[in-house]
């Protein structure tokens, strides 16, 4: 029994290990992989206030897709913003259909989250989106993957969503 409890906390200890704990200055959240941040870039809103967009991402060998996007703004954002950026995400991509949708919290924080798919390249992309908002910032939290692709790791995309802090 106890070289089965030693071996058990050995592969505890490397799943533990195989995850990515990511921190910035707007958000922490765990991932199976280190997330690349691109170069900020900056827009402006429909009523012409300047916002900047960050961006986190990383990609698996089996093209699972980990996503962060923050949007600072100089303005509050709120909960009616919830349903309209998910609009907006979802209406941004082609042919994309909302299979469920519902109230959650995510880092203390009312949260909206989507489960879509949407169809590229003969092949269907799936996609679990989760926005929320803190102060003058808005997150997106996506994980994304191929509906025929091998191996995905839900557990790890279960440990992405329930990691989520915002800073």
């Amino acid at each position: 029994m106890k070289k089965f409890l030693a071996a058990l906390f050995i592969a505890a200890t490397l799943c533990i290990g195989a995850f990515a704990q990511n921190t910035n200055q707007f958000f922490s959240v765990t991932a199976p992989v280190e997330l690349t941040a691109s170069a900020p870039v900056a827009g402006y809103t429909d009523n012409k206030q300047p916002y900047t967009v960050y961006n986190y991402t990383a990609t698996l060998s089996n093209e699972d897709t980990y996503m962060v996007e923050v949007a600072q703004y100089n303005f509050a954002t709120t909960e009616a913003d919830l349903q309209r950026v998910a609009d907006g995400f979802v209406g941004s991509l082609l042919g994309a259909k909302v299979l469920k949708s519902g109230s959650v919290t995510a880092g203390d924080q009312p949260a909206l989250m989507q489960t879509i798919e949407v169809p590229s390249n003969n092949r269907v992309v799936r996609l679990a989106w989760l926005g929320t908002y803190k102060g003058n910032r808005f997150y997106q939290f996506v994980f994304g993957t191929y509906v025929d692709a091998p191996g995905t790791d839900m557990t790890a995309v279960g440990t992405f969503f329930g990691s989520i802090v915002l800073n």
